[in-house]
């Protein structure tokens, strides 16, 4: 998650629309990339259209650019592809490298389940539902914990815009702390 003094904000996800073989080495990090987009003056697809992503891993870029356009990037280690979602309505992501297609699907029907019964409407049923969404199968659930492969979701990071306040608050789940920092 980056957020640059221009105003736009970014959250890099792994993989693109589904999951790929690791060939490395790659040529630079995708967090670099994000960088590269958060910094630039020029429009951002224009940017993305240009930049070099050849030997570079997968990934998908959320980009709310300053005037407040949302992006979906795409780079799927052979073509890019550029989505504007409507920067009013609720969007869910999931990790194509930690999640099966199915498990995609299931994760998006519980948000929007959420979304229709209007518990997705603040910070508290934003945190509710990362920390309690699913089945109670914690190797599917938003608060994951594998335990064969002991990987577990150990934070919630989220960012709050209203009007002229924006604020990211982090969320420890580990060490049960919030943190809040206006920006």
């Amino acid at each position: 998650m980056g957020v640059h003094e221009n105003g736009k904000i970014g959250i890099l996800l792994n993989g693109a629309e589904k999951a790929h073989i690791r060939q490395t080495p790659y040529r630079r990090s995708r967090g670099l990339i994000m960088l590269d987009l958060l910094n630039t003056t020029l429009r951002v697809e224009d940017e993305f259209e240009t930049i070099d992503l050849m030997n570079i891993e997968p990934f998908t870029l959320l980009l709310l650019n300053s005037n407040g356009k949302l992006y979906q990037l795409r780079w799927d280690g052979s073509h890019k592809t550029i989505v504007v979602k409507d920067e009013n309505e609720n969007h869910i992501w999931s990790s194509s490298t930690l999640y099966q297609p199915e498990h995609i699907q299931q994760r998006a029907a519980w948000f929007d389940q959420r979304q229709k019964q209007n518990k997705l409407s603040d910070t508290k049923h934003i945190l509710d539902f990362h920390t309690n969404g699913g089945v109670g199968n914690r190797d599917i659930d938003i608060n994951m914990y594998r335990t064969e492969t002991k990987m577990q979701t150990v934070s919630i990071s989220h960012i709050a815009i209203n009007g002229s306040t924006r604020e990211l608050h982090y969320f420890d789940l580990i060490k049960h702390s919030e943190t809040i920092v206006p920006f």
